[in-house]
């Protein structure tokens, strides 16, 4: 706590710049920072973190929510398929 008094607003130390600093950086000839949203498990197997959407999407007092519950379902759905480079036609029907 001493260290946070004399600096009340500390600066976040970026990850990266902490790998720059050690002696991983000198084997890793790539490492690039990439944003998911989807959650991999396994080489095929992947979760996109959303429990409470089935309910959202069948729930009636959850209607008003719907769009936005797909919306966001459908980019998480293409995330992984971009990774892996694959493009599946993704369709909903009322």
């Amino acid at each position: 706590m001493p260290h946070l008094a004399a600096h009340p607003n500390p600066k976040p130390v970026h990850p990266f710049n902490e790998l720059g600093n050690t002696r991983v950086a000198k084997v890793v000839k790539t490492l690039k920072e990439i944003h998911l949203a989807f959650l991999p498990y396994e080489a095929h197997v992947f979760s996109l973190d959303a429990p409470h959407s089935t309910y959202n999407l069948y729930c009636p007092y959850q209607a008003r929510e719907h769009t936005w519950q797909l919306e966001a379902l459908a980019q998480q759905i293409a995330k992984p398929c971009t990774t892996k480079q694959e493009y599946p036609a993704i369709r909903y029907r009322k």
